[in-house]
């Protein structure tokens, strides 16, 4: 159990849940805990309440599956979320039958004074090639025409001729 900053923006948080075992997990039974004693504690702890996970629990997670949601933004709510640090106690129960349990520690205080400059390569990908299909369906349909001069050899020698007239005119008066 851990979070996750989202590819999306920094500040957006998804909360994970793995089985890193080799062999599968059932009957999930999560709940959760502040261990400080902050307002952003609690607006993070109210979150992850209503997620099914927390309410029902997991009937099966296989290995390395997870168990990934949108959890916080840390802009929204009391600022004191980067001082949270929860306890998460889960219990499964193995293919063999044998119970485990496990208590997590979620520090979002490792994120302060974290950054991230730019934009994650694929997110810029992602939204040159939306324009792109934009462009091309505006064009394919007939929304939006096409912006094309077209221009023969005569169109051009009469542009140039008149160019040429232009400058002459111009030498003309600078004398």
């Amino acid at each position: 159990m851990t979070y996750r900053v989202s590819e999306h923006w920094i500040n957006f948080l998804d909360i994970s849940v793995r089985n890193i075992g080799l062999g599968p997990a059932h009957n999930i039974q999560l709940s959760v805990r502040g261990e400080t004693d902050v307002p952003g504690t609690t607006e993070l702890i109210d979150r992850l309440l209503k997620l099914s996970p927390f309410q029902k629990g997991l009937a099966y997670l296989g290995p390395n599956e997870e168990y990934l949601s949108f959890w916080t933004s840390l802009v929204d709510g009391h600022a004191s979320k980067v001082d949270s640090r929860l306890l998460v106690d889960a219990s499964y129960r193995s293919v063999t039958g044998v119970s485990y349990q496990h208590t997590c520690v979620i520090d979002l205080s490792d994120l302060k004074g974290s950054s991230r400059l730019g934009e994650p390569p694929l997110m810029k990908i992602a939204k040159h090639v939306e324009a792109m299909a934009k462009d091309v369906h505006n064009v394919t349909t007939g929304f939006k025409k096409a912006k094309v001069d077209v221009y023969s050899k005569a169109d051009r020698e009469e542009e140039r001729a008149k160019l040429d007239e232009r400058l002459k005119a111009v030498r003309k008066a600078q004398e």
